[in-house]
């Protein structure tokens, strides 16, 4: 039995294939496959793949008919021999020691996942074209096992699955899969969702072990792909559903990421669409809430507070947010004002003092 398999889907001409494949190649780990998806790739795709197939003994070809992200890579999970899976996208390089480092401190702890961090490029701001770390581990989770259902911040952070990875018993044991036919972005934050449900033990390190080049903006552009989201959320919503057992640690968690992640599709759109989403984000949400679903606990005091602006008139939530749009501190502390008074922003107060206490550095990718 392999110690890792390395899972990578490809579809089109596969950008970035070839430096992907080349640091898979070059991982220090020898008891390695590397089970490359052609998903309806082009020509060049096919002959860059069988390339590696020839010259390396670890590397497996399969080929799938524009099955889709989430297919293909299920397509991949169907074959896996692996003690642990991991993923990496075409574009996305690994350090030599990546999956040798990680798999290693999985063994040494047990755990169902490990996950480290990242390095990105961003394409805008002033670090944009460098390389620079994610910092997408929160704040005290690093050096101990961690139970998900007592420290589930990890689960508001990007999901980032190239960083990990995942023991292969704990996915077929719990019928972990990928959304069939489900497209980037919107693959990784389901199946994300449903590791953390199922896994019991997990170790992070803040060590970054790959170059992410892809696009890592996982919020919807349109108002069509705002609906495919909000799909992929009640299929999560689905399968906590299926898992009662697991529902008093997650069922907030859930409410608070769905909630942050219809707003920002809900900023992202304009006019009659961003009025339209908004109406579904109000119906849904509104039907939880009514129901005791959402629980408040789980959110921040200032998100809690829109959440209830939303449920009771989506017409004052908008305009609110219509008219103090940005993120600047002034655009906040005005809204939250309005929203919620002296108390909220006391509340404010405190917790950015806590913040500042714990974190040097939020994650860009914190939703």
């Amino acid at each position: 039995m392999p110690v890792v398999s390395l899972l990578i889907p490809v579809c089109g001409d596969g950008e970035g294939l070839e430096d992907s494949l080349e640091s898979a190649k070059e991982q220090f780990l020898e008891d390695l496959e590397v089970i490359c998806i052609n998903d309806g790739g082009s020509v060049s795709v096919s002959k860059t793949i069988k390339k590696y197939v020839s010259d390396d003994k670890r590397f497996i070809s399969k080929k799938s008919d524009n099955i889709g992200y989430g297919g293909a890579l299920n397509m991949g999970l169907g074959v896996a021999k692996g003690k642990y899976v991991a993923f990496l996208d075409p574009g996305d390089v690994l350090d030599k020691n990546a999956l040798e480092r990680i798999s290693s401190l999985a063994a040494a702890c047990n755990a169902d996942v490990a996950k480290a961090d990242f390095w990105m490029y961003p394409t805008e701001g002033k670090y944009a074209g460098k390389r620079k770390e994610a910092e997408n581990i929160p704040f005290g989770l690093t050096g101990k096992l961690i139970n998900i259902e007592d420290n589930p911040d990890i689960m508001y952070q990007h999901p980032s699955l190239w960083t990990a990875v995942y023991k292969r018993g704990m996915l077929v044991r719990n019928g972990v899969r990928f959304d069939d036919g489900a497209d980037v972005p919107f693959a990784d934050v389901p199946f994300a969702f449903k590791v953390w449900v199922c896994a019991r033990r997990a170790v992070f390190t803040k060590i970054p072990i790959v170059e992410h080049h892809g696009n890592s903006d996982i919020t919807p552009n349109t108002l069509e792909e705002a609906q495919i989201l909000a799909d992929r959320y009640a299929g999560m919503e689905a399968f906590l559903a299926q898992r009662e057992e697991k529902l008093e640690a997650f069922g907030g968690v859930y409410q608070r990421m769905r909630y942050r992640a219809y707003l920002q599709a809900y900023k992202r759109l304009e006019g009659d669409d961003r009025l339209a989403f908004l109406t579904q984000m109000h119906d849904e949400i509104a039907a939880d809430y009514k129901a005791g679903k959402v629980d408040k606990g789980a959110f921040e005091a200032d998100e809690y507070s829109d959440l209830e602006m939303l449920v009771k008139s989506p017409k004052e939530f908008d305009e609110l947010q219509q008219k103090y749009s940005g993120d600047s501190r002034g655009d906040n502390i005005k809204r939250y004002a309005k929203s919620g008074g002296a108390s909220l922003l006391g509340k404010m107060f405190t917790k950015k003092l806590k913040k500042d206490k714990n974190s040097s550095a939020d994650s860009p990718y914190s939703r």
